[in-house]
């Protein structure tokens, strides 16, 4: 058996909830959203300073084995 007799009273009830609702379920799609969207961003952010520090000790390395100090030294600044 249903709870409403109706379904303009079952419309009701749902204008009802999303009046009521509406505001709290936007605003966890926003902020979910948000979170995914910063959490993606942190992960490429952090790949790509991995990948940049690898290039840059690989150089420091090849300057070493050159014996080129100052080069060396420079890359580590």
């Amino acid at each position: 058996m249903d709870i409403y007799a109706s379904d303009d009273e079952k419309a009701e009830a749902l204008k009802t909830w999303w009046r009521e609702n509406g505001r709290s379920v936007l605003t966890g799609i926003i902020l979910g959203g948000a979170i995914i969207f910063g959490w993606r961003y942190w992960l490429t952010h952090q790949k790509a300073t991995t990948e940049q520090a690898a290039v840059i000790y690989q150089q420091v390395q090849m300057k070493l084995d050159e014996e080129d100090l100052t080069q060396a030294e420079d890359l580590t600044q």
